[in-house]
């Protein structure tokens, strides 16, 4: 009957009503939870910028704490790449004068040199090698506390 018809069609549009306003709610709901989201984001980023600026007096303690082994690894760098410039500006001559002394050692002790294939490079190589790894004494865990 059409008091059926109606009845059914009023009951349709207040459950249409009732979604729409649910979703509406639901959308305003997740937008304020989006935008709670990007502000917290925002100010955190602001407060690591701020920490993080050079100007802030914060700045150098919190890298220290956050990286104890910057300074360090900086200085270590440093102080690598000048023992290896200083080491590669050593003449070939010097070089092979030192080659030659290391041979005639082994040799006196060994009373042969001929398992000892040694060459200029592979001295040059075992002794940049030295100079770069990173357990020499300034950087025992006793003395990195300065950097701290």
């Amino acid at each position: 009957s059409f008091n059926d018809l109606t009845s059914a069609k009023a009951d349709e549009t207040k459950e249409n009503a009732k979604a729409k306003a649910d979703s509406n709610r639901y959308t305003r709901r997740f937008k304020l939870f989006k935008n709670r989201i990007i502000k917290t984001k925002n100010n955190f980023l602001h407060r690591k910028r701020k920490l993080f600026n050079e100007a802030s007096p914060n700045a150098m303690r919190l890298k220290s704490v956050s990286s104890p082994n910057l300074k360090c690894l900086e200085s270590r760098r440093a102080k690598d790449k000048n023992e290896l410039n200083n080491f590669m500006n050593v003449t070939t001559a010097t070089n092979q004068s030192f080659v030659s002394s290391v041979k005639s050692k082994f040799a006196k002790r060994n009373q042969s040199t001929k398992h000892l294939n040694l060459n200029s490079t592979t001295i040059t190589a075992k002794l940049s090698e030295t100079n770069l790894n990173c357990d020499n004494d300034e950087h025992t865990p006793s003395k990195r506390a300065k950097f701290y």
